[in-house]
């Protein structure tokens, strides 16, 4: 997979094939139609991001939108976990100083 020319892009670059069954065009997984029930508001929402990001089709507007929310969602559970990580490690070192305090 080739890297977007515009680097905010989610939709990598790639040449178009038409009419190819079963064979991925943007992305390295395969489309399967699915029904989904929108609102206009979110139809709206997500043709406004795909547009942003480059999406030429309300599919492909869908599809980015979804892929943002879930780097977006990937990204706020490292951060909680990086927090987790940085109070257990305060907590350790508060400990040790606490029993080294008490040692002598």
């Amino acid at each position: 997979m080739s890297h977007p020319s515009n680097p905010s892009s989610l939709i990598p670059e790639r040449k178009r094939v038409k009419n190819s069954r079963g064979v991925p065009v943007i992305y390295d997984e395969v489309k399967k139609p699915r029904c989904l029930a929108l609102t206009d508001t979110a139809v709206s929402v997500a043709r406004n991001i795909g547009q942003e990001y480059g999406a030429r089709s309300i599919s492909q507007s869908v599809e980015v939108s979804l892929r943002l929310l879930g780097r977006l969602h990937a990204s706020l559970e490292i951060c909680q976990l990086r927090t987790m990580l940085d109070d257990d490690n305060q907590q350790i070192v508060e400990l040790k100083n606490s029993s080294e305090e008490a040692s002598q």
